[in-house]
């Protein structure tokens, strides 16, 4: 059985690795890695932000995502495992919006996987304020 770091590495990629956000794909890791009833929260600094729970929801609110910043991409920097199965992934995602404006921002997504599914997904505008919460101590 892979390890939760494992599988939000299968998720997300490894260190480095520059991804295309490509929709098909993300429904194909989520239908496989996402507990059916998984809960995704919006950084509260977010415009709107919100929680959505259960897949379909999830897939919903990134395709409002992609509407807006039309084709994007997704480096990730760094790992920061929090025990076993939580971790905190710091990536950059790069987009070019549909009204033609470069976009590049700095993110944190703080996962939690259990019995080899994602259960709970944070996203965060400041990824060191959530490695601050972690930080032992």
């Amino acid at each position: 059985m892979p390890s939760g770091i494992e599988i939000i590495r299968s998720v997300m990629g490894g260190e480095g690795e520059r991804r295309p956000f490509d929709p098909d794909t993300l429904r194909r890791n989520a239908e496989e890695n996402w507990d059916p009833e998984i809960v995704y929260e919006e950084a509260p600094d977010w415009p709107g932000a919100g929680t959505f729970r259960g897949r379909e929801a999830i897939l919903a609110r990134l395709d409002e995502y992609t509407e807006v910043l039309g084709d994007m991409e997704t480096e990730v920097e760094e790992y920061v495992p929090d025990g076993e199965d939580r971790a905190l992934v710091i990536f950059r995602a790069y987009a070019r919006s549909v009204a033609g404006v470069p976009v590049e921002r700095r993110w944190g997504y703080l996962f939690t996987v259990r019995d080899s599914k994602l259960v709970h997904w944070r996203a965060e505008m400041d990824p060191d304020r959530v490695r601050r919460e972690l930080a032992p101590g």
